[in-house]
């Protein structure tokens, strides 16, 4: 069932016995289960199930040390979550999140990574990750390329010393999160869903170990508490930890935060340019189908390239995977950006206007007079001359396999590299001075790209390109660093990992390997928040498959308790009592 808060009368009792804040990838696996086991649960959500100025402004926040990308681009505060923002190149009924669990050397604890570990291996949470592939409806739980293979060039590229290997990734599609779970929650009988209720904070009973409450401002001022046994947060990496950080009415420096560690560990996912592959043979291109985001046998899938672990241990590096992207041999002088100029200069002389800009337009479109010469002279000739001065493959496009003449259209392949970060105690969320539009502290990230992090890129495709080429594949052309430093694309993939770590030991960790808070025992995490370390891998089936088994432990805890209680009935304004939305 989904209810707007606005809706309902100041002081209506919400009550149950789970209250989960956050309708992402986090909390839906959570409410879906407890929903299949016909537990009382509130789902609480800080936006509606469309985006909304004032909603979407609770994402704002401050940032320091090096650039990283505006914090309202990377959360979306409405029913979804994140997943309102991934990319549905072909079909969103099919596509959204590349997913992969992560690789076993991920969880292990390394001596040349310091704070590494988590307290379970791979095999724990294999049987989630299975879950995990279902409740995201993405298809065979199958990551070896073997059986992603097929005689039309979809082959893994063979490296006889096994220095490097192919892993495949698999797609979660957007719709099954933003469409078909919203929809089997409304239906629900056991999980509420509270929309435009943004949590302003935690209440806990006087000795500071247990959340008695989880407070709700709306934007006129006015509050609503939701009493639950059990709290679950799940608002993502930043928001976890930003409430944790406010809720310091009883234990200073909020809950969960007795030794320090909440908004400690912060970690994102790097996107690098890993230099230029010039094939010793063309023939390369039709034999590279298996790394292009294809469907086989109805399955999205796509495959990239990484070290193997035993070079990760040997060299002691962190994990990184590539992705190949072929390209045209010009396609270093397509200027679109010459092009787009051009256009506004032409479109400003038959309007007889004189556009703001144009000496900077006019050189823009000079440097760029190639380009624009060969796209004027592909479109007057029906396409027939420069066919192939076009936009290469990139993350957001797809299918350049199934293209004709690949040998003749392409020269050489753009590496494409996403990398693991380091866990360290100085990347980190607090609260900034600023206020948002309820009152409450900003979120304040501290972010920088390490020298350890910097270090195992360049080594990491340094041996690449060493693998390719004693394997007969081609040379790696080492991308040119900027400042120093292998240039990045992106500083962070909206992958918000580490604020409020696991570890069984409370000195080091803000929750337990149950992601149950060590000072609060009724308070579970989920999400990347609690990753102690991130791997490359996008985070999102990890955290499904972490938050199914938050469930169990939910539900564990509340049989234990005893009988569970149905959620009170609360009333919309100018309705009588006792009708409404209750269960």
């Amino acid at each position: 069932m989904l209810t707007d808060i606005r809706d309902l009368l100041p002081g209506s009792p919400l009550e149950a016995d789970v209250c989960i804040v956050g309708s992402g990838p986090a909390g839906l696996p959570i409410a879906t289960e407890l929903e299949a086991a016909g537990i009382s649960t509130l789902l609480v959500e800080s936006g509606g199930v469309e985006a909304d100025d004032l909603s979407e402004s609770l994402a704002a926040g401050e940032t320091t040390g090096e650039p990283f990308c505006p914090l309202t681009i990377t959360r979306a505060k409405r029913f979804g979550g994140t997943a309102n923002y991934w990319d549905t190149r072909w079909d969103p009924a099919t596509l959204g999140f590349r997913g992969a669990p992560l690789d076993p050397i991920d969880f292990e604890r390394k001596e040349w990574l310091p704070e590494s570990g988590w307290p379970f291996g791979l095999d724990a949470l294999s049987g989630y990750y299975r879950r995990a592939h279902e409740f995201s409806g993405m298809g065979p739980f199958e990551y070896d390329p073997a059986p992603w293979s097929d005689g039309n060039g979809a082959r893994p590229l063979v490296f006889p010393d096994e220095s490097v290997e192919t892993r495949i990734w698999h797609f979660g599609a957007q719709r099954t999160f933003l469409e078909d779970r919203r929809d089997a929650l409304a239906r629900s009988r056991h999980v509420r869903v509270l929309l435009h209720a943004p949590v302003i904070g935690l209440e806990a009973d006087p000795a500071g170990v247990k959340v008695t409450g989880v407070r709700i401002r709306v934007a006129e001022g006015r509050e609503h508490v939701v009493r639950a046994r059990v709290v679950v947060l799940a608002a993502g990496g930043l928001e976890n930890a930003r409430l944790l950080l406010l809720s310091d009415g009883v234990r200073r420096g909020g809950v969960g935060n007795r030794h320090d560690l909440v908004g400690r560990y912060f970690m994102e996912h790097q996107l690098v340019r890993g230099g230029t592959l010039v094939p010793f043979d063309r023939s390369l291109f039709d034999r590279l189908s298996l790394y292009d985001e294809r469907h086989v046998r109805g399955t999205p899938v796509m495959g990239k390239l990484r070290l193997s672990e035993a070079v990760m241990r040997r060299e002691g590096l962190l994990n990184l995977a590539v992705a190949l992207f072929p390209r045209h041999r010009w396609s270093h002088r397509f200027r679109w950006e010459s092009l787009d100029a051009f256009r506004e200069l032409v479109h400003a002389a038959r309007s007889r206007t004189l556009p703001e800009g144009v000496a900077t337009r006019a050189i823009l479109a000079a440097r760029g007079i190639d380009f624009i010469t060969a796209r004027l002279t592909r479109k007057l000739s029906g396409d027939r001359l420069f066919r192939y001065w076009q936009d290469g493959p990139s993350l957001l496009t797809a299918g350049w396999s199934s293209l004709p003449d690949k040998p003749s259209r392409f020269a050489r392949i753009e590496l494409v590299a996403h990398t693991e970060q380091a866990p360290h105690a100085e990347n980190r969320v607090t609260l900034a001075r600023s206020l948002d539009a309820l009152g409450c502290r900003q979120v304040s990230l501290h972010w920088e790209w390490r020298e350890q992090d910097v270090d195992s890129v360049r080594r990491s495709l340094a041996l690449l390109g060493r693998g390719l080429e004693s394997a007969g594949i081609g040379r790696l052309r080492p991308a040119e660093e900027c400042d120093g430093r292998p240039p990045l694309i992106h500083a962070g993939l909206h992958h918000h990992i580490g604020t409020t770590r696991m570890h069984p030991d409370p000195r080091r960790g803000v929750v337990d390997a149950d992601c149950r808070v060590h000072d609060a025992p009724n308070l579970f995490i989920a999400g990347s928040s609690v990753f102690p370390t991130g791997g490359y891998i996008n985070p999102t089936l990890t955290i499904i498959a972490l938050s199914i088994r938050i469930a169990d432990a939910v539900r564990a805890e509340l049989g234990r308790a005893g009988a569970m209680v149905r959620p009170a009935v609360v009333e919309r304004a100018g309705e009588r009592a006792g009708d409404g939305v209750g269960t």
